[in-house]
């Protein structure tokens, strides 16, 4: 079944033109690597300013709220430009145990994100942050630096 998926989406005139154009991946690339630092560098803002490390003249609520936004914005980013390497060479990451579990993170991490949103939304009132989001902040930089690991790991893996 994965096989016909991978063969119907390399047959598709969009892969088709990004295969022919040389500057497509590379661009696409650059992209998703500046958008992989973006969200790795934002989670650990947030990690810093949980722990106590990083100051701000806002509460933490508040700061870890503006910084979801951008690490949401840039998971955005990271699929659409991921999106289009998987169209240019599905035959070659498709089937990468790699790509398979840097996609598993990717769905534990923003499941993950949204549970540690509400729970430090309900904590707010409570001031300051409690060692539950301690957990929370740091099981999702650690899940975040290994989809990085996972990812780099796709062009070295073989299926």
């Amino acid at each position: 079944m994965l096989d016909t998926f991978i063969d119907a989406l390399a047959a598709t005139s969009l892969s088709q033109w990004v295969q022919s154009t040389g500057w497509a991946i590379p661009v696409a690339q650059s992209v998703h690597i500046l958008a992989t630092g973006a969200v790795t560098a934002t989670s650990w803002i947030v990690c810093l300013r949980v722990f106590g490390l990083m100051r701000s003249p806002e509460a933490v609520s508040d700061a870890i709220a503006a910084s979801f936004r951008w690490i949401y914005a840039g998971i955005v980013v990271l699929l659409l430009s991921g999106a289009l390497l998987v169209i240019a060479e599905p035959r070659d990451i498709l089937p990468n145990r790699m790509f398979q579990l840097k996609m598993l993170g990717l769905l534990l991490a923003l499941a993950l994100l949204q549970l540690y949103s509400r729970y430090v939304h309900r904590k707010s009132e409570s001031g300051g942050t409690s060692r539950g989001s301690k957990v929370l902040a740091t099981a999702s930089l650690v899940l975040f630096l290994a989809i990085v690991v996972a990812g780099r790991w796709i062009a070295y893996a073989g299926t």
